[in-house]
């Protein structure tokens, strides 16, 4: 709401004033999310023991699926998806890239065909 010499004054997410000394900020790492180009994202997807066979053919497609879609940011890394666990009945891959858009997204967004 207001910066002075000593202290800031925001509001809190239930509205409130609140009235915060500057040396504060001064002292702390402060990460601003909403302007960022992109945030990381990863995901666990569990796949049936039965299915072990399937994983090197399901793991290239995720990649090619992420890296053709507009919501992931390609300049900084590649996306990614490997085995990441194996146990009795299941086997585990581990996905992850980053998105572009700060919304409410989450792999759930992605269809497959």
């Amino acid at each position: 709401m207001e910066m002075g010499l000593t202290s800031t004054s925001l509001l809190n997410p239930e509205k409130f004033p609140v009235i915060v000394p500057n040396s504060l900020f001064s002292s702390q790492v402060i990460v601003n999310k909403s302007r960022a180009q992109w945030r990381a994202s990863v995901t666990k997807i569990p796949i049936r023991i039965h299915d072990i066979e399937k994983i090197p053919l399901i793991s290239e497609e995720i990649k090619s699926m992420l890296h053709s879609n507009s919501k992931v940011f390609l300049e900084k890394d590649v996306p990614y998806c490997y085995l990441s666990r194996i146990e009795n009945s299941f086997a585990e891959l581990t996905l992850g890239c980053n998105l572009k858009s700060m919304g409410s997204f989450s792999f759930a967004d992605f269809h497959v065909a």
